[in-house]
């Protein structure tokens, strides 16, 4: 192998078989999510048209996640960027055998996997870097993969795994340190279609807004950086408008405004789009909470909030404060239930933990006590997160996710389907979570002193045994889902 070449390219192959060696969730899986983004997607190919009366939509379900636009059709109540990727898909799938579930599927791999890997690639991606910094990203990049629930949300056609590569991609280009107009034009681009694609992106990317307005305001050289940003971003943003003043009747007015569930409309109503000042009840919903904070799902993330060292040369350094403004802006969202892998709206927002993780890594080559609680929270985030997306990713928001629902559903004799065939869940997730927590092991210990080594390996142990601690009792919680969703369909593919 050509020795100029990313050896960490290695490591994002393994990493893209364990994200996607299963199809991308259970064929036989839709979520309300999904489905109204897949059935819009299919109404702008047959007839031309965004909304879900369309003719050759209108008699099928398109879950409870629609809204109710000023013309009196009804539309998906989401941002608009997946349903011309679902359009997409659907010009290849409808000449397919089974159109319905090929439709599933690639939508899936195009708007999610796709974007995943795209992502990994680009994040391991450090050519002026030294050896060491190069080091330090793969693994924290692999950390951050396989410890979040960018894992599932690789796999459901969400919006997130797109977002993410979008709003990272706004932050790459948009670093100060590139030469030329084509990248802030680019990042401007990339900053307009994620907001596109999911309406949190915009909060996500207000901190590369007001670095480069802040740079414009002292250097005239900015000033045509920040012209060139706009433009790229202009195209985005009148589409977006377009699709707004087209569907609800003011640019300003979206399909969360319009939602036909009242409850759904009252949460969104407050603040911007459900989101305002942080408040307690967020704090313990997003952050705390048993049921699925992101204390519980992927902890690992302590470690990427913040970073004594700057970032990377190849990153804008706006991208060092992101974290921070992700969390502030989770605290202030007052959506909390729903069914979903932790709080699945910081998913656009986790490549930007990368950065600030691959520069603390170097705290547990000195730090044997770090090393221990990021083994053991690294191997707690890969159970929960692989778990969940091996078997399924879209879990409601009661009880434990792993002792309650997880282990109880994959213990329920559901399969699910691989390259090889239908096999147990309890399989493919054993092997997924095993493959990843190997891999993390070994992304986290490269080069480690023999101390901090066994320190994470201890942690790694130590958090083996209180998740098969947690596991070993039955629970009337995971009863009742497993009962749930036997009754919601086929019991071989889950169906909630």
């Amino acid at each position: 192998m050509d020795r100029r070449l990313d050896r960490g390219a290695l490591l994002c192959a393994l990493c893209l078989f364990l994200l996607s060696w299963a199809l991308p969730a259970p064929a036989g899986f839709v979520s309300h999510n999904e489905r109204p983004r897949l059935l819009a997607g299919r109404a702008l190919v047959e007839d031309g048209r965004l909304d879900l009366d369309a003719p050759s939509v209108a008699h099928l379900d398109p879950g409870m996640d629609v809204s109710r636009g000023a013309d009196g059709r009804r539309y998906p109540n989401k941002a608009p960027g997946t349903t011309f990727v679902a359009a997409a898909t659907w010009l290849v799938a409808r000449h397919a055998e089974a159109p319905d579930r090929t439709h599933r599927i690639l939508s899936r791999i195009v708007g999610a996997t796709l974007p995943a890997v795209l992502l990994l690639l680009w994040l391991c991606r450090l050519p002026d870097a030294s050896p060491e910094r190069r080091r330090d990203r793969r693994a924290a990049t692999v950390l951050v993969f396989l410890a979040s629930p960018l894992w599932p949300y690789a796999k459901v056609f969400y919006g997130h795994a797109l977002a993410a590569l979008l709003v990272y991609g706004a932050y790459r280009l948009g670093s100060p340190r590139r030469e030329g107009l084509a990248a802030p034009a680019a990042a401007g681009l990339c900053a307009g279609l994620s907001v596109c694609v999911e309406y949190t992106a915009a909060a996500f990317c207000l901190p590369l807004a007001l670095a480069v307005f802040g740079r414009a305001w002292i250097e005239r050289r900015a000033r045509i950086r920040l012209v060139a940003g706009l433009v790229g971003a202009m195209g985005p943003a009148a589409a977006l408008a377009g699709y707004h003043l087209h569907a609800f009747g003011g640019i300003w007015r979206t399909g969360y405004h319009h939602a036909l569930r009242p409850e759904f409309a009252e949460i969104h109503a407050r603040g911007v789009l459900g989101f305002g000042l942080p408040t307690l009840h967020s704090l313990y919903a997003h952050v705390l909470s048993p049921s699925g904070g992101l204390l519980t799902v992927c902890p690992l993330l302590v470690l990427g909030v913040w970073s004594r060292r700057p970032v990377a040369d190849h990153e804008a350094p706006s991208a060092r404060f992101l974290p921070l403004v992700a969390v502030a802006v989770l605290l202030g969202l007052a959506q909390t239930g729903g069914f979903r892998v932790g709080p699945r709206y910081i998913v656009a927002a986790m490549p930007l933990f990368v950065p600030n993780l691959a520069e603390n890594l170097p705290l547990l080559r000195r730090r044997p006590a770090v090393a221990f609680l990021a083994g053991a929270a690294a191997t707690a985030g890969i159970a929960i997160c692989g778990t969940a997306a091996s078997v399924l990713p879209h879990l409601p928001a009661f009880g434990d996710p792993w002792s309650d629902l997880l282990v109880p559903l994959a213990r329920s004799g559901v399969e699910v389907p691989t390259a090889l065939g239908h096999l147990p869940a309890a399989l493919v997730a054993g092997a997924s979570v095993a493959g990843a927590i190997v891999l993390c092991t070994a992304a986290g210990t490269t080069r480690n002193p023999p101390r901090a080594r066994r320190a994470w390996l201890a942690g790694a142990a130590t958090a083996l045994l209180l998740l098969a601690l947690r596991a070993a009792a039955p629970t009337d919680e995971g009863s009742r889902f497993c009962r749930a969703l036997a009754d919601a369909g086929d019991a071989r593919v889950p169906c909630p």
